[in-house]
């Protein structure tokens, strides 16, 4: 009995001290290092929608985000797509602006 709670006690230590490291390293992690998350996942939620509501032109059209705001570029079919594009990137959670400038129209 006395061993079984010697060997959790240990491990419990060995477990705390490798969750410290963690947090250590994480806490200095620049913002430039690691992605936010939420910019992430803004992106996946934004091609998604792309790909369901205009498929024709979604690997056309690329998404990136940088705290909040997508950046849209690439090519259209239409002025209805580009629009699409750019109703869907707003309608996602946590998008705080939709630079469009380099999505062009093309016939």
């Amino acid at each position: 009995m006395v061993t079984k709670l010697a060997w959790a006690g240990a491990a419990a230590v060995v477990l705390s001290g490798a969750l410290l490291a963690v947090s250590a390293g994480r806490a200095n992690a620049t913002t430039s290092d690691v992605p936010r998350a939420s910019d992430v996942q803004i992106t996946s939620q934004v091609e998604q929608k792309i790909v369901r509501d205009v498929p024709d032109a979604s690997y056309r059209i690329r998404v990136s985000t940088q705290d909040g705001v997508v950046t849209l570029s690439g090519l259209a079919d239409s002025v209805f797509a580009k629009a699409k594009v750019i109703e869907d990137a707003h309608a996602v959670a946590g998008v705080t602006a939709v630079k469009d400038g380099d999505l062009r129209v093309v016939a």
